[in-house]
């Protein structure tokens, strides 16, 4: 064997798999956790709901979204925590905590430095004439 020190492969395929599936679970929580806000404050569904073509749950709506952000939250937490028999000993047992970390922490610092300024609606995706817009 030559000087050059043998890479331990075993973890790299949970690492690979695990972490794209926590980053669907969160974007999964930022539907579902925003919706079950707005129908706590009785913002949703609207007060025509199930009778203008959109699609109801009626009273099934609250405890369906209440169960699909614990399921969500718990689906989540599950791959994000730290173990090392899927993510290797030390450092790297804690990857994907650090991981969204850093996503978050780099996307929000791009938001508030050059972001909000850019956000907002194509011109050609406005509707053309406002006072027609919901």
């Amino acid at each position: 064997m030559s000087g050059r020190q043998r890479t331990d492969h075993r973890h790299s395929g949970g690492r690979r798999a695990t972490l794209p599936m926590l980053m669907i679970y969160i974007a999964y929580l930022l539907v579902t956790v925003p919706m079950l806000r707005k129908r706590l404050k009785g913002e949703w569904p609207g007060p025509d709901a199930g009778t203008d073509g959109y699609f109801s749950l009626g009273r099934w709506g609250m405890p369906v979204n209440i169960l699909a952000v614990v399921w969500g939250a718990a689906m989540a937490v599950n791959p994000a925590w730290p173990r090392e028999d899927v993510y290797g000993a030390g450092v790297l047992s804690f990857i994907a905590p650090i991981f969204i970390g850093a996503v978050i922490l780099i996307g929000l610092t791009w938001y508030l430095a050059r972001g909000r300024h850019e956000v907002g609606t194509l011109p050609e995706h406005m509707a053309k004439n406002l006072e027609q817009a919901p």
